[in-house]
């Protein structure tokens, strides 16, 4: 799901290039449309991507959208994140980042993780929390890999 703004323009036509097809929608505008293409999508077999800190941040902030998309299609959620050893972070509130030239990275995926159709409001922050400290901690240990590169062949050798 990418926001309708113009910045969401540019990263559409880019996602859309890498032959990912951009469901257009947020929060703010086009959210429900979007969820709903979303579900059909899923139960066309299709596998879907969402980006949790939504349109305006906060940073690492799991907002709504990703646990009602997990919800309504009845897919899992498997938190994944991206780890460059070498890499330009930008100064915007998401902190995007752009590995460097040959530099290393390292691609994490953690446990699906289920919604329940039916989640009551404590419940689904509940959710939205676990999910939120899940990707945490996979980001602070690949990137703590860096720091002692012993432990990355360690941890490959064992793949």
């Amino acid at each position: 799901m990418i926001s309708q703004s113009r910045d969401g323009e540019l990263i559409s036509r880019i996602v859309n290039q890498l032959g990912v097809y951009p469901v257009r929608g947020s929060s703010s505008r086009g959210g429900g449309k979007a969820l709903n293409e979303i579900c059909e999508m899923a139960h066309r077999g299709y596998r879907i991507g969402h980006i949790v800190d939504g349109p305006r941040g906060p940073f690492g902030v799991v907002k709504p959208g990703l646990v009602r998309i997990a919800q309504y299609s009845g897919m899992p959620i498997i938190p994944t994140i991206i780890s460059a050893e070498k890499k330009w972070i930008f100064k915007s509130w998401d902190r995007f980042i752009v590995p460097k030239p040959f530099s290393s990275i390292i691609i994490r995926f953690g446990d699906e993780i289920y919604v329940s159709k039916k989640l009551p409001g404590p419940a689904f922050e509940k959710k939205q929390f676990f999910i939120q400290n899940t990707l945490k901690k996979l980001y602070e240990e690949t990137d703590l890999l860096w720091e002692v590169p012993s432990k990355i062949k360690e941890i490959f050798n064992h793949v």
